[in-house]
């Protein structure tokens, strides 16, 4: 059993570029790029900051101090994707952590990244991952039980 044990944890205690992505350096950047100045540096932070939240165009604007029409306009021209595309990625990191470190339900990490319907955080999640959250989890999961562990050791 500790053979298997430390097989099954092998994966997890490796060096993995797919799961340093998931780094929370990367949750407040995931396009890695340097933050510009400005407007659009303003409605990059606040989306960070309240990405728990529902996803408001208006706020985001407001908090830019700009338009919504030209926030859109000029968020897609410098970053090539909509503010709510840039939150929804902030929340697929948070979401990709927290399938792999935790025993969370996945109604529970759609909850904690924001989502207050589960079904649109997996059609999310599985656009972006090209696999659902139950089956992203299952290439982290340790295939010894606990219970196993818990023998061996006494």
């Amino acid at each position: 059993p500790l053979v298997d044990l430390s097989l099954a944890a092998s994966h997890v205690l490796v060096f993995d570029p797919k799961r340093q992505m998931a780094a929370p350096s990367t949750m407040e950047t995931p396009t890695g790029s340097p933050m510009s100045a400005g407007s659009l540096e303003k409605a990059r932070r606040w989306l960070q900051n309240h990405r728990h939240e529902p996803y408001s165009l208006q706020a985001t604007a407001r908090a830019a101090e700009t338009s919504p029409r030209t926030l859109l306009r000029w968020f897609a021209l410098v970053y090539r994707e909509s503010p709510q595309d840039y939150l929804h990625r902030l929340r697929f990191a948070q979401a990709q952590a927290l399938l792999q470190t935790t025993y969370l339900t996945v109604q529970n990490v759609a909850e904690s990244c924001g989502y207050s319907d589960t079904s649109s955080f997996r059609k999310v999640f599985a656009r972006l991952a090209g696999v659902t959250p139950s089956a992203y989890r299952k290439q982290f999961k340790l295939r010894v039980s606990r219970k196993q562990w818990r023998d061996e050791l006494d």
